[in-house]
């Protein structure tokens, strides 16, 4: 929790999943505090500054401008309420976070203690987090008109 939430930068290809077969696949990045970009395989794709939040449905719809709460980015999906945190494997931990409620599995880069895939189960919620870096720059600002 402290590698993720102290990173000024984070990237990492999401792979979300309600059923088999039904899937997608999107790029998140992250820059301290209140920046984040998406981008959802062939679909939608939103940024968020601050206050403002631009989204367009494909690549080539148009940008569509408006307000936002804020983010507090880098943070977890787990709480601090997460517990039952056991090693099941070398560099991977399994815990429960009851406030969602979800079961994570959380496998860290040995060398860095930083997230390097995370699965999450929940209700008809099966997502799969590769963690692509850490702190290297990131560029997020509003699109181009």
């Amino acid at each position: 929790t402290h590698e993720y939430e102290s990173a000024h930068s984070i990237v990492f290809e999401e792979r979300l999943a309600s059923a088999p077969g039904n899937e997608q696949t999107s790029t998140f990045r992250l820059v301290a505090p209140d920046r984040m970009a998406f981008d959802i395989d062939g679909g939608a794709q939103g940024i968020v500054i601050g206050k403002r939040r631009w989204d367009r449905d494909s690549p080539d719809a148009e940008w569509q401008e408006s307000p936002q709460t804020p983010l507090d980015v880098p943070t977890p999906y787990w709480s601090k309420a997460s517990r039952n945190a056991y090693y099941v494997a070398p560099s991977t931990i399994s815990f429960l976070d009851p406030k969602l409620p979800a079961w994570f599995r959380l496998r860290v880069d040995s060398g860095t203690g930083r997230p390097a895939e995370l699965r999450m189960t929940a209700a008809a919620h099966f997502m799969v987090d590769r963690y692509e870096s850490f702190d290297e720059p990131v560029e997020i600002s509003p699109p181009s008109r």
